[in-house]
């Protein structure tokens, strides 16, 4: 009896496990890295603002000098909007000039918002500002959290955390799959003539 006849083809196996780690790595791991790398010094002094602000600044009377929205032209023709305020304060007999409205300022598309906001504080109202006694010049007029803050604070960490996140545990799926095999509803992919040619296949 012929023993080649009754062997079975050899099964064809995934594609090379360094291959497709390294297409994870580049599509999630790396641009979670560079973002972080760009921004975490950002989050990271802004954290360190709303803190110092928070336990820091003292209040004292102001009185607005200035108050109007600002319209700003981005990309493709589309515009943000903004609130431009100007008040004056006296620490310690010494009179002060501050411009700063929020703890992290940022403009957006509802002109609307802005427009309330600068009517709140028209000129010549009085208003409470808070100001660093360390440095009187340095101030704010708005010391309270608003919902660009929290984005800023909590759901951008999330953002740019999650491809890291996701691509770790993509790494380990996949080493756990390549030493107690594939789940049948993943072979028909990985032997899909496009993936094998292209990342090759194990002899």
């Amino acid at each position: 009896m012929d023993s080649t006849a009754s062997q079975t083809p050899p099964e064809t196996k995934p594609p090379r496990r360094g291959c497709l780690l390294a297409a994870i790595t580049l599509f999630l791991v790396v641009p979670a890295v560079l973002s972080w790398a760009v921004t975490l010094p950002l989050w990271l002094y802004w954290t360190y603002e709303v803190w110092h602000i928070k336990t820091h600044y003292l209040p004292v009377q102001a009185r607005i000098l200035e108050s109007k929205v600002e319209e700003h032209l981005r990309s493709k023709g589309s515009r943000t909007y903004s609130v431009f305020v100007r008040y004056a304060y006296d620490v310690n007999d010494r009179a002060y000039e501050g411009r700063r409205y929020t703890i992290i300022e940022c403009s957006t598309s509802n002109y609307a918002h802005w427009a309330t906001v600068a009517q709140r504080y028209a000129a010549g109202t009085a208003a409470t500002i808070y100001y660093d006694p360390a440095d009187p010049a340095e101030s704010v007029l708005n010391a309270e959290l608003g919902a660009w803050d929290w984005a800023v604070l909590i759901v951008l960490p999330i953002i740019f955390l999650s491809p890291l996140v996701i691509g770790l545990w993509l790494v380990r799926l996949w080493r756990r799959w390549t030493r107690h095999g594939f789940p049948d509803w993943l072979r028909p992919i990985l032997n899909a003539p496009a993936l094998t040619n292209s990342l090759g296949t194990r002899r």
